[in-house]
C-alpha cells in the first residue's frame, strides 16, 4: 500500500511542475532536432486518381522564436510521396482567435477541410473544398455557417472563380 500512495505522490509532483521548467529544459538541446508530428492523415481513395497515391496530412511542429515557444501547424498535399502543397495555417489565438481544424474529410471530387473559429458571440465553421481536376487539386467552393448564443445561425456559400490551385492556396485570406 505505501508503494501505491508513493507512486501516486510521485505523478503528482511531475505532474505540478510548471511548464516554464519544461521549456527551460528545451532551451538545451537542438531545436533542429524536434520532430514534426502529424495530428491527422487522410489517404484519397478516389478511383480517378488513377495510379496516383494522395495523402492530406496535418502536421505540428514546434517552433522557437527569441526562446519564445509556440506551436505551428500545417496541412501538408503528397503525391505518391512527394510534397504537391503546404497549407499554413493561422496560430490559434495569435492570428484567429480559436482557430482549429475540426477534420479533413474525402469528397466525391476531391477532399474538405473543416476548421472552426472565433468565441462569445461569433463563432464560425468553414468548409473548404478542393477538387481533383487535370492531374492538381483546385480550391473551388468554401461554406461559411455562423452562430452564436445572441445571434441567428447563417449559411453562405461562395464558388470559388477562378478556381485556385492547392499550391497557391492561402487559408489566411478566405477566413472572414
Amino acid at each position: 500500500m505505501k508503494k501505491i500512495i508513493y507512486f501516486i505522490f510521485t505523478i503528482i509532483c511531475i505532474s505540478s511542475k510548471s511548464e516554464s521548467f519544461y521549456i527551460n529544459k528545451l532551451n538545451n538541446i537542438n531545436l533542429n532536432s524536434i520532430q514534426v508530428d502529424t495530428i491527422s492523415q487522410l489517404l484519397l481513395n478516389n478511383k480517378f486518381y488513377k495510379n496516383n497515391e494522395f495523402k492530406v496530412i496535418c502536421l505540428s511542429k514546434l517552433e522557437n522564436e527569441n526562446n519564445n515557444f509556440f506551436l505551428t501547424k500545417t496541412i501538408i498535399l503528397v503525391k505518391n510521396n512527394n510534397l504537391l502543397a503546404t497549407i499554413k495555417l493561422p496560430i490559434a489565438n495569435d492570428d484567429v482567435k480559436n482557430f482549429s481544424v475540426t477534420k479533413i474529410i474525402e469528397t466525391v471530387n476531391g477532399f474538405k477541410i473543416l476548421i472552426s473559429w472565433g468565441g462569445g458571440n461569433n463563432i464560425y465553421n468553414l468548409e473548404y473544398y478542393f477538387y481533383y481536376k487535370k492531374n492538381e487539386f483546385y480550391f473551388v467552393k468554401l461554406k461559411r455557417k455562423e452562430y452564436g448564443p445572441n445571434t441567428k445561425v447563417t449559411t453562405k456559400l461562395k464558388n470559388i472563380k477562378p478556381m485556385i490551385a492547392i499550391k497557391n492556396f492561402e487559408i489566411i485570406n478566405y477566413i472572414d
